[in-house]
């Protein structure tokens, strides 16, 4: 599936690298081409530079990644208005917030965009372990 519905990914990361890294590439193998990576790790970056080499294959499969790097913890809440506020200026008509310690199911995306273009809402079910959480279409 491409991102034809205009669907953006935005991700708050916390100092989880491997976690978040698997959820961009989930987001990337639904077809999804423009992510928000808000990076609320407080951590001088260690984090995401445990990640480069994976944002830079994502980079290479044609995703554009915004990572933003406030250098503090904003909290969840001003995190995705933060990376709301970058995909306002973009063409998607839609964003996925997504929690970095999710991956999508495969082809979950193209189910949730037709219920987003019929109901305008759209709230996956998450399924599988605890630790490791599944988005799927319901």
């Amino acid at each position: 599936m491409s991102d034809e519905p205009g669907i953006a990914g935005l991700v708050l990361h916390f100092r989880t690298p491997d976690s978040t890294l698997a959820c961009l590439h989930s987001l990337a193998s639904e077809g999804i081409r423009h992510i928000v990576l808000v990076d609320n790790s407080e951590d001088g970056d260690a984090s995401l530079r445990q990640m480069g080499e994976g944002l830079g294959a994502l980079k290479q499969e044609g995703v554009h990644i915004d990572v933003l790097e406030p250098g503090r913890n904003l909290g969840f809440g001003a995190g995705v208005a933060e990376g709301l506020r970058i995909l306002a200026h973009g063409p998607a008509m839609h964003v996925l917030l997504i929690n970095s310690a999710a991956t999508m199911a495969p082809n979950s995306l193209a189910s949730m965009a037709a219920l987003l273009d019929a109901h305008g809402v759209v709230a996956p079910l998450l399924s599988g372990q605890a630790s490791r959480a599944a988005l799927s279409s319901f």
